[in-house]
């Protein structure tokens, strides 16, 4: 089950990463910036707009990580 579980998230994070991330910059550089020579502030954007969110469900996540840290160092 684990297994599976841990294949769904990085097929989930793969799809996400490699589909939405290089769409999402060319988004920017061709409808936004209309500049083929603005892919760093392109690459700059995107990452303004992935980091917070991303932040923010890391900090949701973080209490049931070390609650199952917790449960697992009871385990040894």
């Amino acid at each position: 089950m684990r297994g599976q579980a841990s294949a769904i998230f990085i097929l989930g994070v793969n799809l996400i990463g490699f589909g939405l991330g290089p769409s999402i910059i060319a988004f920017f550089t061709d409808f936004i910036f209309s500049d083929d020579f603005a892919l760093p502030y392109s690459m700059a954007m995107t990452a303004l707009l992935i980091v917070p969110p991303s932040m923010i469900a890391f900090w949701r996540c973080l209490g049931a990580y070390r609650l199952h840290l917790s449960e697992s160092n009871q385990w040894r």
